[in-house]
Formats: structure tokens, C-alpha cells, sequence
């Protein structure tokens, strides 16, 4: 979700940043002074000063922009930052996680072992002790058959043979019981080593896992402390951002204004303009009207002339001289320079802009061409350079979703792209064709290869006369821009 707003703040920063607006002279020709009305001039010289007004307030939103384009800039480089660490902590924890799981798993493993060691060693010591207390016994059995003298021995033994079997008897009987006495002290104190080692490991793993668990507590600690200045850093951009697009609107509000404007002062001149046509018509007419009857004069003086002279006698008839028709000039046509067909690359495209393959920026990352060096952004295009109103054609057959014209045959003006067209092709592609002079195509329009949109132009952002040609790919659900030289020929 937060890169999906990132790349939506990014995307806003894009489009909200706002070129210069030139404006044509807001006076009638000096010709045509002469036919307007003091009312009409000093309308113009009003709205004259209210475009410089106007202007003045566009400049200064356009710096505040800037400023506020440059913290978004900022922020959003800030939040890249915090994302990538937090993808590298989340990651890290994880692994200690993992970590976390087999250790805690070997501690089960330990603590079981070491119930096993002390029950075998409670075993043992239970046995040791029976044992004990039966070798105790034998002990004092055997301290009592070792009162009795050889004679005693003697005379309750069945011989001789008898009497050494018995003596070897008591010592066998004591060698054994000391023996069995020894193996089971040996096993005890092998329980009891069993036991000591158990409780060490389980004592080692204990300590283990309170180590990682140490980590994995101050690694959420990170995680938690990056979240929190990745949401203040995320909370400041959608504020920049807000405010970068109220600056925008401003901007948009007093474009439209100064708009009317100009459409205003058209009128007005167009009204002068009209007044100095019909007298100019009328002068013309005049003019024509007294030289018609100055030919008349001349026409009648020369026949009465005429008349005064002898006639030849095979000629009755006038000498009519009439009015010369002098024929006027021919006109030579400019012929059409044939165009030579493109042939498309791999990918179906053609050219944009035939004749002009001069590229001025290419796809990626640059300094930008309005605010320095100092400011990067990334170029979604390439830049196109030739002259105003050059052809720009479709690179492929499609049908125009975007014929976005507010800046009507002006070769400067607006913001953004400005005058821009955007086509969808039948492979799923789109391209877009920015800064137009003028557009020749309406939304909806299915056009052909080839086939003229519009022609080429400053308008919008824009340092000088050239084509902003882009082409986007589908990516789940919108589009990305890719480099347009992997499909131009």
C-alpha cells in the first residue's frame, strides 16, 4: 500500500509542474489605431495591465512550486530510503526468527534430556541406596562370620574340603558384594555427571535463546521506530503534495483568467480589425469607383475624338478602344515534396516526427532543463527538436483516448505536456505526443499509420520547439513508460 501512494505522489509531482505562458500583444495594430474607439483602447490598455498582473502572480506561484516540488522531491527520496531499510529489517527479522524457532526447538530437545538425565540419576540413586543398604547387611553378616575362629569354621564344615570351600565361600561372597557396591556408586556418579551436563545445556540454550530473543526485540524496536518516521516522512509528502496541487489549481485559475482575457482582446480586435476592413473595403471601392469614371472621361473624349476624324471607307464601324485587358500574373503552385513511405521497425512503429530524428533528451534520469542542475528528474520520453507546426503522425494504427487542446495553434503556453494527444494501439501500447502546437484529431478518433495528429510546438513545460514522444506498456491494471528507441526504427 505505501509504495502504491508512493508511486501515486510520485506520478502527482510529475504532471503538477507549470511552464511559462506567453501572452500576444494586447494592442491593436498601429494601423489600425485610427478605427478604434477610445473605449476600445482603454479597454485594452486595462486588461494589458491586468494580464501583467496576472502574470507577475503566475511567476510567483510558479517559484513557490518550484520550492514545494523540490521538499516533495525530497521527501519522496526520504521515503525510498525508509522502505528499503525497512524491507532489509524486515528481512533480517525473519532470519532471527527462524533462528528464534530451531533454537527454541533445541531447548525443548534440552530440557527433555535433562528430565530423562535426573530421573535416570534419581534411578540410580534410589538403586545405590537399596544396594547400599543390602551390602550394609551382608557387611554385618560378614563381620559376624568373621568372629568365628578357623575352628568354628572347622567343625561346622563336612570335612576338610568342606572347610576351605566355605572360607573361599566368605571371601568370593565379600569380593562381590564389594564390587556390585562399587559399580552402582560408579553409576550414580555417572547419573549424577549426566545430570549436571543436561542442566548445562539446557542453561546454554536458555542462554541462547534469551540472546535472540534480545535481538529479535530491539530489531522490532527498528522496525517500529522506521515505520513511525517512514508515516511522518509519508505524512509530510501527501501534505506537500495537497499543496503542490492547490498551487496547480491556482496556477490553472489564473491561466484561465488571463485566457479570457486574450479571448476578450481578440474580440476587441477582431471588432477593430473588422471596422478597419470595411473602411479599407470602402476606400478601396472608392478609389476604384473614381478611376472607373476618369477611364469613362477618357473613354468618351478619345470616341469624340475619333468621331472628328475622317473614316476610312471600308471601315464604318467605331474604332473601339475598350479597356485593356491586361492579364494577371500567373501564380506558380508550390509543389508537394513526395514523401518518402517508412518502413516500420520490428515492432510495427513508425517515426513520429518524419525528417526530424534529432533527439534532444533520451529516456531516464537528468538535470532538469527548467530548474538546473541541481534539481533531477526523470525524463518519461524522448525529446524530438524541429520547427513549428512540422507534421506529427501516429507511429501506429489506434484510436485517440486524449486530444487534451486548451492552448489552440499557440506555440507557447500552458503547463505540463500542454497541447497533447495519447493513442491506443491494438497491441495494448499507448504513446503520447506533448507540447503540440496544434492537434488535428478529436477523442474517439481511430487513426491510421502515418496519419497526421497534429504539428509540433512549445506548449506546456517546455524550453524550445520539439516533440515529447513517450511510449507506455500495460502493467496490472495502468501503464509504465518504457524507452521509445526499443521501438522506433
Amino acid at each position: 500500500m505505501r509504495k502504491n501512494k508512493i508511486g501515486a505522489l510520485l506520478l502527482a509531482g510529475a504532471i503538477l509542474i507549470t511552464g511559462a505562458w506567453s501572452v500576444p500583444t494586447l494592442k491593436a495594430d498601429e494601423d489600425q489605431d485610427q478605427y478604434a474607439t477610445e473605449e476600445e483602447l482603454s479597454d485594452l490598455a486595462a486588461l494589458a495591465a491586468r494580464d501583467r498582473e496576472l502574470a507577475a502572480q503566475q511567476e510567483s506561484v510558479n517559484q513557490q512550486m518550484a520550492q514545494v516540488q523540490v521538499e516533495v522531491d525530497s521527501l519522496t527520496a526520504q521515503s525510498y530510503g525508509l522502505n528499503s531499510q525497512l524491507e532489509d529489517l524486515r528481512a533480517e527479522g525473519k532470519i532471527l526468527d527462524s533462528e528464534y524457532e530451531t533454537l527454541m526447538g533445541q531447548l525443548k530437545a534440552a530440557e527433555e534430556a535433562m528430565r530423562a538425565a535426573i530421573q535416570a540419576y534419581e534411578d540410580a540413586k534410589a538403586d545405590v541406596e537399596v544396594k547400599q543398604e543390602e551390602f550394609q547387611k551382608r557387611l554385618v553378616a560378614m563381620y559376624k562370620r568373621s568372629q568365628q575362629s578357623f575352628l568354628e569354621v572347622l567343625l561346622n564344615s563336612n570335612g576338610i574340603t568342606g572347610f576351605f570351600t566355605n572360607l573361599k565361600l566368605l571371601e568370593t561372597i565379600g569380593k562381590t558384594d564389594a564390587k556390585v557396591l562399587d559399580d552402582l556408586t560408579q553409576a550414580r556418579a555417572k547419573a549424577d555427571f549426566q545430570k549436571n551436563m543436561a542442566k548445562q545445556t539446557k542453561d546454554e540454550y536458555e542462554e541462547f535463546v534469551s540472546l535472540k530473543q534480545e535481538e529479535i526485540n530491539k530489531l522490532a524496536k527498528g522496525i517500529r521506530i522506521t515505520e513511525d518516521e517512514l508515516e511522518n516522512v509519508m505524512g509530510n509528502l501527501m501534505n506537500r503534495s495537497s499543496y503542490l496541487g492547490d498551487l496547480n489549481a491556482n496556477y490553472n485559475s489564473l491561466d484561465s483568467e488571463r485566457a479570457a482575457i486574450q479571448a476578450e482582446k481578440s474580440q476587441i480586435n477582431e471588432s477593430i480589425a473588422n471596422r478597419a476592413e470595411i473602411a479599407k473595403k470602402a476606400a478601396e471601392e472608392e478609389a476604384a469607383r473614381q478611376k472607373e469614371e476618369r477611364r469613362r472621361q477618357e473613354e468618351q473624349e478619345r470616341l469624340e475624338q475619333e468621331a472628328q476624324k475622317p473614316q476610312p471607307p471600308e471601315d464604318n464601324g467605331s474604332a473601339g478602344g475598350g479597356q485593356d485587358n491586361i492579364p494577371e500574373p500567373e501564380v506558380p503552385e508550390t509543389p508537394e515534396i513526395p514523401e518518402t513511405p517508412q518502413v516500420p521497425s520490428a515492432s510495427g512503429f513508425i517515426h513520429p516526427s518524419p525528417g526530424n530524428y534529432d533527439i534532444s533528451y533520451y529516456f531516464g534520469w537528468r538535470p532538469h532543463p527548467v530548474y538546473g542542475p541541481g534539481v533531477m528528474n526523470f525524463h518519461s520520453g524522448i525529446d524530438l527538436t524541429g520547427g513549428f507546426n512540422d507534421p506529427i503522425v501516429a507511429a501506429a494504427d489506434g484510436v485517440v483516448v486524449t486530444a487534451y487542446y486548451p492552448y489552440p495553434n499557440m506555440n507557447w503556453g500552458g503547463w505540463s505536456y500542454g497541447n497533447y494527444v495519447e493513442i491506443l494501439h491494438d497491441d495494448g501500447t499507448k504513446t503520447l505526443y506533448g507540447h503540440l502546437k496544434s492537434i488535428d484529431v478529436v477523442k474517439g478518433q481511430r487513426v491510421s499509420q502515418g496519419e497526421r495528429i497534429g504539428g509540433m510546438g512549445s506548449t506546456g513545460m517546455s524550453t524550445g520547439c520539439h516533440l515529447h514522444f513517450e511510449v507506455q506498456i500495460p502493467n496490472g491494471g495502468s501503464y509504465t513508460q518504457v524507452d521509445p528507441l526499443g521501438y522506433l526504427p
